[in-house]
């Protein structure tokens, strides 16, 4: 009878401290999002060229950046504000869809000599 109760009560404050844990959870990760956390600056994809150089295609509020990123320093390469293209892209990243980086580049510098010539 004994062990029986204090299974029963080990059960519950179990149980008692996993549900916490979840609210306390939930209740950090609600406050984040009201602050404002991780919505204005969002890295959407990283192309690795060796271990400490890298692009970065970032979204900064409604814009896109794309940052060469080396060991001491960090570069911005092109930046893309057309909202258009902005959510183009942006959608096809974040809907897994991808985008090949050679192909995207190549397409959007190309443009910028067919708008100016």
């Amino acid at each position: 009878m004994d062990f029986s109760w204090q299974l029963l009560k080990t059960l519950f404050y179990l149980s008692f401290i996993i549900i916490l844990f979840f609210i306390i959870i939930k209740f950090i990760k609600s406050q984040s999002n009201l602050q404002g956390f991780n919505q204005n600056l969002r890295v959407l994809e990283r192309l690795h060229f060796n271990s400490n150089q890298f692009l970065c295609l970032t979204k900064v509020i409604n814009e896109l950046w794309i940052l060469g990123v080396s060991e001491g320093q960090i570069e911005l390469l092109a930046k893309i504000d057309n909202p258009e293209e902005v959510e183009e892209i942006t959608n096809k990243v974040v809907n897994g869809k991808g985008m090949n980086w050679q192909e995207g580049f190549m397409n959007w510098f190309n443009r910028d000599e067919d708008n100016h010539v």
